[in-house]
């Protein structure tokens, strides 16, 4: 044959074949295209693959995306002129894995032929009910691969409806009218179907339900990859990987894109500054000048963009094609969230302000406006609360500022933070991305600048760095949810510095009231009165908390931080382990999806911890912490 003639179907699935593996015994990854839209994706050697064939003439909505987030998976033609290459490309991945992992799991799937009254021969069912048919030869029913997919599959639970497992034994482990691509099981072989009740799709219509699809497909990808570590498992049991780790360790180019571009837009607004007012001093002392009568008007910067064109972009990113179930959930969550963030931002100033923030932040519940009331009656508003010496200079601020992000620099070279005054934001310091702002008006004394430090540069500014350096750039801006968690941390860092005064612990219970007054619909004037007069707070003081809570028409983000420390001490009493929560921005309520992108190596440990850490009574310390309430904090340094 002349090297201008073009190599035969069959020599095309075999050079495919001699690609595929010889790219595995380099422990390389293995991505191609394949006729009809078929698609070949092996990520690594791995003891598995799993097979999807595409029915002639379509109508087999969603049924690939079940596989198409695995680590080693075949979508292929079923029409018969590529059979013959299909099953010799099987051959050559199956003799590639088994030389590296020295087992090889087949599993085909497949969509069950169904009626409008469910799966074919049987009864009606709810229609969500999971239903699954475990296919294999006769006699291996009661193999440990079978037994251990079924108990996997039994787990799938939708809409509150645990699934319904079968075991279905049969000559032919293949689809009703195609041939198997496999010879059936041998010595280090293993050969299984799955028939999947097609509960993601109209079966009338084949209108595919993209919400039940993507519950499915990430359920069934934690049982075939809990079935997987099941059939690989080592001899000595403690060496065995945890089942997650047999997911996709690769973020292909498609999943960063949609990773980077919501980023962009996430990082083109900032959504604290934007609703923090400019003219808090005059306001303050407007208000004071008026006998704290007269409700204050507040000032903001004004929108740098249109709202509509940011969420123009936010909604071109397509983070529901991402197939990965995982990324794929927390992209969406996080394009909801800034969806939120930028409607609250066009409603600035109006009431419709507090219901987007209410969404964002939550409420203050029963149990959280008890905690706060336990604590403003019951810590002395003067304990801790003078050390002498007055107040640093400005200068001095930004002078240890400087010098705190100097030591995590030379940790980690990459964490450029600057240090920033600025006139317009009320007394105090806030973190907007990788810059420390510090307001011209601060009042910061010798014994809160320590605490201080470890909260936005030792937390906040920390995080954002450890972010960058992860593969996945969204733990930089923030998971959705994160600044509860992020606020817990920072709160706690103050404590093991021995910077949580009682003062300090008052002002974050008096925001919860604040918060909970507020959303109440109580007036400001009155939320100031009950701060200052009932609970003992300076006027000056009561003022900024008010401030803060009724900005730009209300906003609930100050429950966050007794909130968050709360749960943060719960879950170190439950043995919880902090530091996999500075890898980035994170919520407590993602630490199930952070272990599994660990595990996969999509999550990489902290680049740099906080200056704490140094500390050899670090540890002691932080264990003292665990099964202790807000309150016992406060007793522990008297």
């Amino acid at each position: 044959m002349s090297a201008a003639t073009p190599p035969s179907d069959h020599e095309h699935w075999e050079q495919l074949g001699d690609l595929a593996s010889g790219r595995l015994r380099e422990n390389q990854r293995v991505s191609r295209s394949l006729p009809e839209g078929g698609r070949l994706v092996v990520d690594r050697p791995l003891p598995f693959l799993f097979v999807y064939r595409m029915p002639s003439g379509g109508r087999d909505a969603g049924t690939e995306q079940l596989l198409a987030s695995e680590a080693s998976y075949l979508i292929a033609p079923s029409d018969p002129q590529y059979h013959r290459g299909i099953v010799s490309l099987c051959k050559r991945l199956e003799s590639a894995m088994q030389d590296v992992q020295g087992r090889f799991l087949q599993l085909e799937l497949w969509a069950a032929r169904v009626n409008s009254s469910g799966l074919s021969d049987e009864e009606p069912l709810p229609l969500l009910q999971p239903v699954f048919s475990v296919v294999c030869t006769p006699g291996d029913e009661d193999s440990e691969p079978v037994a251990a997919l079924v108990q996997a599959l039994t787990q799938v639970t939708i809409s509150g409806r645990q699934s319904l497992v079968k075991v279905t034994p049969q000559q032919r482990v293949a689809p009703a009218g195609l041939e198997p691509i496999s010879a059936g099981p041998g010595e280090a072989r293993t050969v299984l179907g799955l028939e999947v009740r097609p509960i993601y799709r109209d079966s009338a219509t084949q209108t595919v339900f993209p919400i039940v699809l993507h519950r499915l497909r990430s359920e069934l990808a934690t049982a075939l990859r809990k079935t997987v570590a099941q059939f690989a498992r080592p001899a000595t049991p403690e060496a065995a990987p945890h089942f997650q780790s047999y997911g996709s360790r690769t973020l292909v180019k498609s999943l960063r894109s949609v990773d980077q571009r919501l980023c962009a837009v996430g990082e083109s607004f900032d959504f604290l500054l934007q609703a923090t007012p400019t003219n808090s001093v005059k306001a303050w002392a407007q208000f004071a000048e008026g006998g704290y009568a007269q409700e204050p008007a507040f000032a903001y910067r004004p929108l740098p963009y249109d709202p509509i064109t940011l969420k123009r972009a936010l909604f071109s990113v397509e983070a529901d094609s991402v197939a990965d179930p995982t990324l794929s959930h927390l992209f969406r969550e996080k394009q909801v969230e800034l969806d939120r963030q930028i409607s609250a931002l066009r409603d600035l100033n109006t009431p419709a302000f507090r219901y987007a923030c209410l969404q964002l932040y939550g409420e203050v519940d029963d149990a959280l406006a008890a905690l706060a009331h336990e604590l403003l009656d019951h810590v002395d508003p003067a304990e801790g609360a003078a050390a002498g010496g007055g107040d640093l200079s400005l200068d001095e601020v930004v002078k240890r500022a400087q010098q705190e992000i100097a030591y995590y620099r030379k940790r980690l070279p990459e964490f450029e933070a600057s240090v920033s005054t600025d006139a317009d934001i009320p007394s105090g310091v806030m973190v907007t991305r990788g810059t420390l702002l510090i307001s011209e008006n601060a009042r910061i004394t010798p014994r809160r600048i320590d605490a201080l430090l470890h909260h936005e540069v030792g937390t906040h500014l920390l995080t954002y760095f450890n972010g960058r350096r992860q593969p996945l750039r969204l733990l930089s801006v923030g998971l959705a949810g994160y600044e509860e968690l992020q606020e817990g941390i920072a709160v706690l860092l103050e404590h093991l510095s021995g910077g949580l005064t009682s003062s300090r612990v008052r002002v974050l219970a008096g925001r919860v009231v604040a918060v909970r007054m507020m959303s109440d619909g109580r007036p400001f004037t009155e939320t100031f009165t009950r701060l200052h007069k009932r609970h003992g707070f300076a006027p000056r003081s009561a003022f900024l908390m008010t401030l803060r809570v009724y900005r730009g028409g209300g906003m609930t983000k100050d429950a966050i931080y007794l909130r968050g420390l709360r749960d943060l001490l719960e879950f170190l009493a439950n043995e919880g382990d902090l530091e996999p929560l500075l890898v980035g921005k994170v919520a407590l309520a993602h630490l199930r999806h952070l272990e599994e992108l660990q595990r996969r190596g999509i999550v990489t440990p902290p680049a740099v911890l906080p200056r704490l850490w140094d500390l050899p009574e670090l540890r002691q310390r932080l264990d003292a912490c665990r099964g202790r309430s807000v309150r016992e904090l406060l007793e522990m340094d008297r």
